[in-house]
């Protein structure tokens, strides 16, 4: 009897030691990996896997060495198998759903999220909010819109007042080419939450794009002046774009000093931003400084632009360059 009681504490012990051995593995993993030696992580990480073949997260993580070690293919294929071993683990789904989101492969995500609905039933209505918003997104993500709005009123119709879900609403709206739908979504939302620095950006961008610039403004002023009251800098890039946005309105406003003033700041804050560039290179082709101009044309380019947004800026440029 000692003698069995002996071997089963041994066989625990030795269980036991496994386990803090793929922890401790797992831990020199991410040491590595916080080093960016991605491919001594995932020689931990595999260690890990072979003494603990039930931590899914390590197989995300190693999923995402795999991929910063710069083979996409192989993390994409990697990733593709952990639904299999984890059927059971719905966050072990949507953490690969993330991934795929993560890597811009939005229909692999999309198809993730579809085979959740159909195996997890019987969910918490805020549970099936938070699906939806997620598949709805990536749909978005593919410019999917419509697509997008279905998923965006199946969570409205769970909960019609939950500040995501109009604010989700709001942006097929304004994609869909219903502007007023979505500033009046938008409206409610800034009443539940006066200070949502995003929402008043958002909606500042759809009185801009409606003609509206004097609403743009006001609106711009009260994210700018949200900034200042919560000294909230940590992103300054979101802020420089706001600074865009309102010199653009400016300048459709016929303050081209205004504007000046804004885009300056706004490059300041997030000089990367192309389309500054080119916001400003209108406000010198109405003050006739073409020289000036011209240089903010080519640094829009430099920057990307016709990647982003197309061939506006080559347009002015044989127009006002040559």
């Amino acid at each position: 009897m000692k003698k069995t009681l002996f071997l089963l504490f041994a066989l625990l012990s030795i269980a036991t030691l496994q386990a803090q051995t793929a922890d401790e593995l797992v831990k020199k993993g991410m040491e590595r990996a916080g080093k960016k030696d991605y491919k001594g992580a995932i020689g931990f990480f595999d260690k890990a896997i072979a003494i603990n073949p039930n931590i899914s997260d390590v197989y995300l993580t190693r999923v995402y060495c795999i991929a910063n070690s710069g083979d996409f293919d192989k993390a994409k294929e990697e990733a593709a198998k952990i639904p299999a071993l984890f059927p059971d683990s719905m966050d072990a789904q949507m953490s690969v759903a993330s991934f795929f989101s993560d890597v811009k492969d939005f229909d692999e995500a999309v198809e993730i999220y579809d085979n959740i609905f159909k195996k997890f039933t019987g969910l918490p209505d805020t549970t099936m909010l938070h699906l939806y918003l997620i598949r709805g997104s990536l749909k978005h993500s593919m410019n999917d819109t419509q697509a997008a709005k279905e998923d965006y009123d199946k969570a409205a119709a769970i909960d019609s007042n939950d500040a995501n879900v109009m604010i989700s609403l709001a942006g097929v709206y304004d994609d869909l080419g219903k502007p007023e739908e979505s500033v009046r979504l938008m409206t409610k939302v800034i009443k539940q939450d006066p200070e949502n620095i995003l929402l008043y950006n958002n909606l500042g961008f759809v009185y801009n794009n409606m003609g509206k610039y004097k609403e743009a403004v006001d609106i711009f002023n009260k994210s700018i002046a949200l900034n200042e009251k919560k000294k909230d800098y940590i992103n300054k890039e979101i802020l420089g774009f706001t600074y865009s946005n309102r010199g653009h309105a400016k300048y459709k406003l016929g303050d081209n000093k205004g504007a000046l003033k804004d885009f300056e700041k706004s490059i300041e804050l997030a000089p990367s931003n192309s389309y500054v560039f080119k916001n400003r290179a209108l406000v010198y082709i109405a003050m006739n400084k073409n020289k000036e101009a011209c240089l903010d044309l080519y640094r829009a380019i430099s920057l990307g632009f016709s990647d982003m947004y197309g061939n506006e800026v080559e347009k002015l440029i044989n127009a006002y360059c040559r």
